[in-house]
């Protein structure tokens, strides 16, 4: 996803965050998703506290169909979005640089609506598909991605760094990585090392949602020293917040950590799953026989399969009582993901007031932070 050069045409954090939760959420007003009134710069409004599903007359930003062509697909999203994908990049300036890390057995797009919004507010986004660890080609045993798994990351910023097509675009001092699940743990070695893999230095902040970390020894744990942020779910049961989350938070040396418990979300809650079902099923319909029939269409038969065993416990249709709406989750890591990114890798200390326990209070989440200085 190329960035949005913003340089020109500041906004204030404020319309950031409602421009992301309008990426999500497409009638705000009905939804009742404002800003409280004793965050700076907002109107008197509130945010509902106790719920964990949206109202019924809000309309949802997840019932499309797959694009035949990238015409078709502009037209069904915002204008801001669909221009990061038919423009080349930016020569204007370097914009810092986001690898995103998938979790096991999916693909980079799993978290398309977090990686299509952080291009939006100006960064330079790159989602890796891990080879042999996707939802495709799973074929790895778990040793063996795990052990690929953040090198993937150095190569891949290796090329963007020295790819003449990106390379002037990007700004080499501001590299942040963030993941899901398997992908949590990745953005995780690439300060912590594993095995013989050592960190890569280039990284300047890490990201971690529903993060495996138990792969890690506490030693390497402890090698974090980077700023780092760390998002789980309450109801997540593949990886628990109680056996992962906490030992990362307890035990790495962060001078700038921050970390968000998503009250009623699940492991898959943090992913684009929903629409990628819709998507993959509208695809299959459309295919003929013969393809169908074949190996490929058995991969996808496959992947069809998978996108719907993990969402079942997630998406609206299906999802139990007690688990937060999915794009309620979208809306709160949204707004903590960009907050942290843009005042650690661009220094916009304007975003600090999204990063405080003030600002959760909007939220069903249980929030913390550590400071040293």
């Amino acid at each position: 996803w190329y960035p949005v050069d913003t340089s020109e045409n500041e906004t204030s954090p404020i319309d950031d965050i409602k421009y992301l939760f309008n990426l999500v959420i497409e009638t705000i007003d009905d939804c009742d998703l404002k800003l409280p009134e004793d965050v700076p710069g907002s109107q008197n409004v509130t945010f509902p506290s106790n719920f964990t599903k949206l109202p019924e007359n809000c309309t949802l930003f997840q019932n499309f169909t797959i694009p035949n062509n990238i015409t078709e697909f502009c037209g069904m999203i915002p204008e801001e979005v669909c221009d990061l994908i038919e423009r080349p990049p930016p020569r204007n300036g370097a914009f810092p640089l986001i690898i995103y890390s998938h979790d096991d057995g999916t693909l980079g797009a799993e978290s398309i609506t977090f990686l299509s919004s952080l291009a939006a507010l100006g960064f330079f986004v790159v989602a890796t598909n891990h080879i042999g660890d996707t939802g495709l080609d799973n074929v790895d045993v778990d040793e063996v991605a795990l052990f690929n798994r953040p090198r993937d990351v150095s190569a891949v910023i290796d090329y963007m760094l020295t790819d003449s097509a990106f390379s002037d675009s990007i700004d080499e001092t501001s590299i942040g990585v963030m993941g899901r699940g398997h992908g949590g743990f990745t953005a995780y070695a690439m300060a912590s090392g594993y095995k013989n893999f050592t960190g890569d230095a280039r990284v300047g902040a890490i990201l971690s949602v529903a993060g495996l970390s138990t792969p890690l020894t506490d030693s390497e744990i402890e090698n974090i020293n980077i700023p780092l942020m760390v998002i789980g779910g309450t109801l997540d049961t593949q990886v628990p917040i109680e056996d992962n989350t906490v030992r990362v938070w307890d035990q790495a040396n962060s001078k700038y950590a921050y970390r968000v418990d998503v009250e009623g979300a699940v492991h898959d809650s943090f992913t684009s799953i929903c629409g990628l079902i819709q998507a993959v099923n509208v695809t299959i319909n459309k295919l003929p026989d013969n393809i169908t029939d074949s190996a490929a269409g058995d991969i996808l038969l496959e992947f069809q399969d998978l996108l719907l065993d993990r969402g079942e416990g997630v998406c609206s249709d299906t999802a139990p009582d007690d688990v937060l709406d999915v794009n309620i989750v979208h809306a709160i890591s949204l707004s903590y993901i960009s907050s942290f990114f843009k005042v650690i890798l661009t220094d916009d200390e304007k975003y600090e007031s999204f990063l405080t326990p003030l600002f959760a209070k909007l939220f069903p989440v249980v929030y913390e932070r550590q400071i040293t200085t």
